[in-house]
């Protein structure tokens, strides 16, 4: 009987830390009311004790990702990680929490019953007796589930003025899904909810950095509030690039100032016609490594500043960006770094309820493969890709030969997409020398002949 109790625990435990670290509502209760001498074993009193700091400070629970790094020198502890990760949950929520309160109760009872036995021992029968009356009543009033009575009159301030703040930066012009401006993906994916993470790979020069200034840039016309984060590169790169994406003129031209005037004036007029803007941050290519706390920092400056909503955030690129803690990790590290990144990423996503546009460049990859035209990138081209991977709603790859280049042509591949079909590869026109990514004239007229030709 004791060896199947035993295994029960056992089997609620992994179950318990599993659901903890996913659900807010039992974090909260675990922290609160869960103690570290109620476990069986150090292991979990470490793991415990940790969840309750990471609680405390940042009012959720830590990621599993962050809980590995914690315990990496610990085996036995990364090891039990390793189990909770892999713990099959066929427990409700509710259900979880219902066994706690009683999981709770039972190691208390058991403490107190050591301490009554101590007692006893040493003569002091009364004070046992007063002992077992007291914990009597405390288990009858003991609840994890209390129910929560708010008040109408007495809680309206408190409870509006969060709603009130939020107005202020309410952009009513935007209150659509992200598109790509790409009518093949968005035709596939119908636009993309926000609290979501979106990353594009691509080999070195691939157009990472294009394809994200053509969907920002698309967002904006549609109202949305833009904030790119250029991890590398210069000022008057950046913008002389939005500039090209938004105009049609290449960069080069904008940024030597060899346009002319009225064309200059045209442009001014056709921009002001946006109801979203871009707001570009740009930094020093041998600078410190901004970490996610900046981006998250930023997220809320240009917000506060400009009084809007930031409705996408672009990150170029996820490799030059570094976790919260700005931490220097060991290079056989770094599949828990891009987990923390990509998780961190999430986190913005979800906080600030806007969209995250990323990219990762993919490994080195043989020439003779990168022109094969039916040669497709794929998440295992991506160093560390398991770590990226998890936390995103769409993995895109651009794929590109030689010929491709030279037609103005490349190809989308959907590694991943949780909402539609992964595994579709689309074909497009692009218009380089105008610094766009996508041709639409150009794409129709080539899918309309390849459609002709079937």
């Amino acid at each position: 009987m004791a060896k199947g109790k035993e295994q029960f625990n056992a089997k609620f435990l992994l179950s318990l830390f599993a659901v903890a670290l996913k659900e807010k509502r039992v974090a909260s209760i675990l922290a609160s009311y869960l103690e570290p001498d109620h476990l069986p074993n150090k292991e979990y009193q470490f793991i415990l004790t940790q969840i309750k700091k990471h609680i405390k400070i940042h009012q959720k629970a830590p990621s599993l990702e962050l809980l590995y790094q914690k315990f990496d020198d610990n085996d036995d502890v990364f090891f039990l990680l390793e189990d909770i990760e892999a713990a099959n949950v066929d427990l409700s929520v509710d259900e979880i929490i219902e066994e706690l309160q009683k999981f709770i109760i039972n190691a208390k009872f058991i403490q107190e019953y050591k301490e009554m036995g101590k007692l006893f021992n040493k003569g002091n029968k009364d004070e046992a007796v007063q002992r077992l009356v007291g914990l009597s009543d405390a288990f009858a009033d003991f609840s994890i589930k209390k129910e929560v009575f708010d008040a109408v009159l007495r809680g309206f301030a408190s409870r509006n003025i969060d709603a009130i703040a939020a107005k202020g930066l309410d952009n009513s012009n935007f209150d659509r899904k992200v598109m790509f401006g790409i009518d093949e993906l968005d035709r596939l994916t119908r636009g993309i909810e926000r609290k979501q993470v979106i990353c594009l790979m691509a080999a070195s020069g691939g157009g990472k950095t294009k394809a994200m200034r053509w969907i920002a840039a698309t967002n904006a016309r549609m109202g949305a509030n833009v904030l790119h984060i250029q991890l590398e590169g210069s000022r008057e790169e950046a913008l002389a690039g939005y500039g090209a994406t938004l105009s049609g003129v290449h960069s080069s031209t904008i940024q030597h100032g060899n346009i002319d005037v009225e064309k200059l004036s045209d442009l001014e007029l056709s921009f002001s016609k946006f109801e979203g803007e871009i707001y570009v941050k740009t930094f020093e290519q041998f600078a410190k490594s901004p970490t996610t706390a900046d981006v998250r920092r930023m997220v809320q400056d240009v917000q506060k500043a400009h009084k809007i909503r930031i409705d996408l955030v672009v990150v170029d690129y996820l490799e030059l960006l570094n976790t919260a803690d700005g931490r220097s990790w060991a290079p056989h590290d770094e599949r828990h770094r891009r987990t923390k990144i990509a998780d961190e990423l999430k986190d913005i996503a979800v906080e600030f309820d806007n969209v995250v546009l990323t990219s990762t460049q993919a490994n080195d990859i043989a020439p003779a493969d990168l022109n094969n035209p039916n040669f497709i990138l794929t998440r295992h081209n991506v160093s560390e890709a398991k770590g990226i991977i998890k936390p995103l709603t769409m993995f895109i790859t651009i794929n590109r030969t030689i010929d491709e280049i030279g037609e103005n042509q490349l190809r989308l591949f959907v590694d991943k997409s949780r909402f539609t079909r992964a595994g579709q590869t689309f074909a497009i026109c692009t218009d380089y020398k105008a610094d766009r990514f996508y041709d639409r004239k150009k794409t129709n007229e080539m899918l309309t002949i390849s459609e002709s030709e079937d």
